[in-house]
């Protein structure tokens, strides 16, 4: 009778595969994995993110400055009473005009 009631239970369910926690232990460690990967991608991105935000701020604050260089430069030209003078386009000329000389006042070079 003591034989009987010493039984030796099993260490995992009988209706467990003996590889399911190997593979289960696989798939953690792949999660780990990327979750690790992931991790240091985000790192990396929060660098750049505040490398192009301080680039952006340098930007802004170099147009501002022209900005404000230009609106000078305007200012002494209408105290000055000059005004820039609009680049007027050359009248266009036809390819037969240009091949006999051109109208008047139409450069051929």
């Amino acid at each position: 009778m003591d034989s009987e009631l010493q039984y030796e239970w099993p260490t995992r369910p009988l209706h467990e595969r003996p590889d399911a926690r190997s593979d289960l232990q696989r798939q953690l460690e792949e999660a780990r994995a990327t979750i690790a990967q992931l991790k240091v991608a985000c790192r990396s991105a929060g660098t750049r993110i505040d490398e192009l935000e301080t680039a952006h701020e340098a930007c802004q604050a170099r147009l501002t400055a022209q900005r404000r260089r230009l609106l000078v430069l305007e200012r002494q030209l209408e105290g000055a009473g000059a005004w820039p003078v609009a680049e007027q386009a050359p009248p266009k000329a036809s390819w037969l005009d240009r091949l006999l000389g051109g109208p008047a006042g139409v450069p051929t070079a």
